[in-house]
């Protein structure tokens, strides 16, 4: 395979079809990195936790928080 030869590639999923096509124009140029942070604080029958994620691209940054309650008995 040289470099001007283009690979496609088709995944079959629960009679779904997805495509892709690799080659050289179709290379993502893009580098990301994510990062979060999280604390959970745990009191007899009584869990909290709470989690902050941020992903970022050349394009855009995205950012998630969540906060989860959990009562054991």
């Amino acid at each position: 395979m040289n470099k001007s030869q283009k690979v496609n590639s088709k995944l079959i999923w629960m009679d779904n079809y997805f495509e892709n096509d690799l080659g050289k124009e179709s290379k993502n140029k893009n580098i990301g990195y994510s990062a979060g942070a999280g604390i959970g604080i745990k009191h007899e029958l009584t869990e909290l936790s709470v989690n902050y994620d941020y992903n970022r691209s050349a394009n855009s940054g995205s950012h998630q928080g969540t906060v989860k309650l959990k009562l054991l008995f």
